[in-house]
């Protein structure tokens, strides 16, 4: 299943969109759900790795505070 997002971006960005799109021979729609699909998988990872340090933190807290 697919949806349609509408975004407003600036006449620089598009013409970058537009030649990424154009070196890689694919569509602007399919370079951006791409992009879109990357960042989205970087901030997934960013935000796991932040859940699991602060677990550790307190899992160590908790270990400190039973002694």
């Amino acid at each position: 299943m697919s949806a349609r997002l509408q975004v407003n971006i600036s006449d620089e960005m598009m013409n970058r969109i537009d030649m990424y799109a154009n070196k890689l021979g694919v569509t602007r729609s399919a370079f951006c759900a791409v992009i879109l699909g990357q960042g989205l998988a970087g901030y997934d990872a960013t935000f796991g790795m932040v859940a699991d340090v602060q677990t550790q933190m307190t899992n160590k807290l908790l270990e400190k505070a039973e002694k």
